[in-house]
């Protein structure tokens, strides 16, 4: 009689909490990525570190200059997100002019299974300014089960300071902080809204220099040809977007993103303009965000 294999316990813990860990970086990354931006790939923090960045490079292409579509009319925006079809997470965004200024508030966070299984939420605040659409301050917070990790940017003279820190303050959460000297990076609402107010023709493409956490990412689009979108169960007529994703390295240059390997955004081809529909390719699979009618 032949003897069942022994099971390695330890193997089997190491290889569940791989898979966890992976699960939790790619939550973290669809759900804020989508709309917000947050295309961190390492997470807690590491060791503190502040570092001077000059001006980038000659590969990285400046922020397309806004068009003239109008600024969007509806105020308030929601959003459900999952991971292959299941929704994950849901998201509420407030759209409010103050003078000259354009405030993009934004909160939400985990629900349903998925957050039994990984808790998060966030709150978000991004102003821009109304004539050029020119990033003003930008400010985010994640609550995780047992961190919380707040970034934010912040606009001077000589350019743009980015900080990500976590609390409580320990080895793992150190803050980071990193110097461009750029004046024209803009957050992931910044350039959702340049590119919404482009003529948006098929074979049109865009550039944003895109800032979040302590780093400059460069987001890149083209614009397909228009189709229809089934979204809450009414055809829609949509403008799709195709999105590539680059990151600004250390010496001013460009390098490809680990984990994120495509997506694409369907605007409503209308007057409004809203962002009805995106879909990411990640690292283990496809991860969406789409409009709430209701």
């Amino acid at each position: 009689m032949e003897r069942e294999p022994k099971v390695n316990i330890k193997l089997q813990y190491h290889h569940m909490r791989i898979v966890r860990q992976s699960l939790n970086r790619a939550m973290t990354l669809f759900f804020l990525s989508l709309l917000l931006g947050n295309f961190q790939e390492t997470f807690p923090l590491s060791a503190a570190e502040k570092i001077k960045i000059e001006k980038p490079g000659a590969e990285i292409p400046p922020t397309t200059q806004p068009g003239e579509f109008p600024l969007p009319k509806r105020c308030e925006l929601k959003y459900r997100l999952g991971w292959s079809g299941l929704t994950a997470a849901r998201a509420s965004i407030q759209i409010v002019r103050t003078n000259d200024l354009l405030r993009i508030e934004a909160e939400g966070g985990t629900v349903g299974l998925a957050r039994g299984i990984y808790k998060v939420d966030f709150n978000f605040l991004s102003e821009l300014k109304i004539d050029g659409l020119d990033l003003q301050h930008h400010r985010l917070v994640e609550q995780y089960r047992k961190v919380r990790v707040e970034n934010e940017a912040v606009i001077t003279p000589a350019g743009l300071c980015l900080t990500r820190k976590g609390f409580p303050s320990t080895s793992n959460t150190a803050e980071k902080e990193r110097f461009y000297a750029i004046n024209d990076a803009v957050d992931m609402p910044g350039a959702l809204l340049r590119f919404r107010s482009l003529p948006l023709r098929p074979g049109d493409k865009a550039t944003a220099r895109v800032c979040h956490g302590d780093r400059i990412y460069v987001a890149k689009i083209e614009v397909q040809p228009r189709e229809t979108l089934m979204i809450c169960g009414l055809q829609r007529r949509v403008i799709p977007v195709a999105l590539s994703l680059s990151k600004m390295n250390k010496k001013g240059g460009l390098e490809p993103h680990k984990r994120f390997r495509s997506a694409i955004g369907w605007f409503s081809d209308d007057d409004q303009r809203d962002l009805l529909r995106v879909e990411g390719e990640i690292f283990i699979g496809k991860l969406f965000a789409e409009l709430q009618l209701d």
